[in-house]
C-alpha cells in the first residue's frame, strides 16, 4: 500500500484532520449536518476503527440525532463478561482486591440480596470493616479475621460460598465456573421479548460456547495451568460478539 497511494481528488478539501477521537466524531457530525437537507435524513457512517463508534454515537446524540450501531455487540461490554472476568481474577490471584472486586459485581450483589433483607449491604459494610481494621492480603486472611470476630455472619457465609466455588489444586476450571454461574443466576427469570432478557440470553449462549471450547482444551492438555486457561477464556470471550436486535 505504500507504493499504491489512493487517488483522492482535492485532498486539501476532502481530507479533514482531527487530533483525538472526540474531535474526529464532532468533525464527522459537523460534515453530515452541513450536507444533509434536514434533520430527518438517514445517513450511513462508516469507520475502520471500532473504538470510534462510542464517540460517534455520543456526538450524533449530542446534536439531537439517533445513532444505531448495526455491528455485533462485543461480549466484553456485557455484565456477564465482567462477572466471569472478576471470578477468574480471584481464581488466579486470591487477593483481597480480587475478592472485593467480585463481591461488588452487580450480579453477585443481586444474588446476595435475593432475600430482599439488605444482606448485600451488610456484607459490603462488614468487608470494609475488616479491611480497615486488619488490611487482609487474601481471601484466606479474610476468612481468618471474620471467623475470629464471630460477629459477621453475613460476610462469613459469603466468603465460605465464594471460597467453595474456587477450584482446588487438580480441579478442572470449567465445571467450577459453570457451578458458580448457575448459583448466581439460579433465581434470575428471563422474559421473552424483554430487551435485557434477550440480550442476556444471547450473551449466555456465546459464553456457553466459549466454556465448551475451554473444557475441550482442559481434556486435551491436562497440564495447562489455571492462569493460562483463564487468559485463554477471556481472550476468546473478548473476541466474541452478540447479535443486536435490528428493526
Amino acid at each position: 500500500w505504500t507504493r499504491k497511494p489512493i487517488n483522492i481528488p482535492d485532498p486539501e478539501q476532502h481530507i479533514i484532520l482531527a487530533a483525538a477521537p472526540t474531535d474526529q466524531a464532532m468533525a464527522a457530525v459537523d460534515l453530515l449536518q452541513a450536507q444533509s437537507e434536514n434533520n430527518t435524513t438517514d445517513v450511513a457512517l462508516g469507520t475502520p476503527d471500532r473504538s470510534l463508534v462510542p464517540y460517534l454515537q455520543a456526538a450524533i446524540e449530542s446534536r439531537g440525532g439517533r445513532a444505531f450501531d448495526p455491528a455485533d455487540k462485543p461480549l466484553r461490554e456485557h455484565a456477564l463478561y465482567h462477572l466471569v472476568d472478576a471470578w477468574l481474577g480471584l481464581v488466579t490471584d486470591r487477593s483481597y482486591a480480587a475478592l472485593a472486586h467480585l463481591l461488588r459485581q452487580p450480579d453477585v450483589m443481586t444474588y446476595l440480596d435475593s432475600d430482599s433483607t439488605g444482606r448485600c449491604a451488610r456484607v459490603l459494610r462488614q468487608l470494609d470493616t475488616v479491611q480497615n481494621a486488619h488490611l487482609p492480603w487474601d481471601i484466606g486472611a479474610m476468612q481468618h479475621w471474620v471467623s475470629a470476630a464471630q460477629s459477621m455472619p453475613e460476610l462469613k457465609a459469603a466468603l465460605d460460598w465464594i471460597a467453595a466455588t474456587l477450584p482446588d489444586r487438580g480441579d478442572k476450571l470449567t465445571p467450577r465456573l459453570r457451578a458458580f454461574l448457575q448459583t448466581v443466576f439460579e433465581q434470575r427469570t428471563l422474559r421473552a421479548g424483554d430487551p435485557q432478557s434477550d440480550e442476556f440470553e444471547r450473551a449466555a449462549r456465546v459464553l456457553d460456547d466459549a466454556i465448551h471450547e475451554l473444557a475441550d482444551t482442559e481434556l486435551r492438555f491436562a497440564t495447562v495451568p489455571p492462569r493460562a486457561l483463564a487468559m485463554l477464556l477471556l481472550r476468546r470471550m473478548g473476541d466474541a460478539g452478540t447479535h443486536r436486535e435490528r428493526d
